[in-house]
């Protein structure tokens, strides 16, 4: 795989986006191809997107670096709203004519948030991972979050992570030298936003056709919201993909990508 590399990777760590610019990011596939940009989960990369995109021939993929993850290490991780907002300068620098928008776990919520704020930023989107509100027992949510963190991205526990996902014995050390990549405090904070999200209010005025995805054998909160979250918005849509977990992408790549390429082929009939 051939990368064009257009990340810019500051070195200080108590930077905002204004004053170090666009997040990270990398971009491969042709000059003329399918604009799509990628969102990855917490405590990993846009490393984890390789397999996914040797499944999608003529697709130009920008994949983004949250804040606190990959190669924008440096940029505090503040709430989804402002990664939102930050993953939004990006696709308008780097896409000002559209593109089309995949996300997994806590890109899905940042890629929505993006949504709400910017309702035309994607001209479709599958979102895999995500709930819709009302998480339970939040507060030992909150207690797990402050414990996993400090170990959570380091290389034993990345290991066990990766063997959760169903990553690829060979693909392994990949993940764990990207999952070692991210900031402690961005995991935790990261992970506490995802289990206060709700909802925005201003999710009603997306008219992007959204796919929601969920691995079969994901947690039932989940799987519960994806009938929620399809009603929510006005062009919503769901899957379920069995046998899959919470990571379903890594174990089934291809599957993946056939539900990105059959989202953005509708979406074109459609207009």
């Amino acid at each position: 795989m051939s990368w064009l590399s257009l990340s810019c990777s500051p070195a200080l760590n108590a930077l905002s986006f204004d004053e170090v610019g666009l997040l990270s990011f990398e971009v491969h596939g042709p000059d003329d191809g399918t604009p799509v940009v990628f969102l990855h989960a917490v405590g990993i990369d846009s490393w984890m997107w390789g397999k996914v995109l040797e499944h999608l021939d003529g697709v130009q993929a920008i994949l983004i670096d949250l804040p606190g993850h990959g190669h924008s290490g440096a940029y505090g991780w503040k709430s989804l709203e402002h990664s939102a907002a930050a993953v939004s300068d990006v696709v308008k620098e780097r896409c000002p004519q559209g593109s089309h928008l995949a996300a997994l776990s806590l890109g899905s919520y940042v890629g929505l948030c993006a949504m709400a704020q910017n309702p035309t930023l994607f001209s479709s989107a599958v979102l895999s991972g995500i709930h819709a509100g009302k998480m339970p027992r939040r507060w030992l949510m909150y207690v797990m979050s402050a414990i996993l963190a400090p170990f959570a991205t380091r290389p034993f526990m990345a290991r066990k992570t990766a063997s959760m996902f169903g990553v690829e014995p060979t693909e392994t050390e990949g993940f764990v030298k990207s999952a070692t990549r991210t900031r402690a405090s961005a995991f935790r904070r990261a992970t506490n936003d995802v289990v206060a999200f709700e909802m925005p209010a201003s999710a009603e005025q997306i008219r992007t056709p959204v796919l929601f995805a969920a691995g079969g054998n994901e947690h039932s909160l989940i799987l519960e919201s994806l009938d929620r979250l399809e009603r929510f918005l006005p062009l919503g849509s769901s899957v379920t993909v069995p046998d899959g977990g919470h990571g379903w992408p890594a174990k089934k790549p291809e599957t993946f990508a056939s539900l990105l390429r059959d989202n953005i082929a509708a979406t074109a009939k459609a207009k």
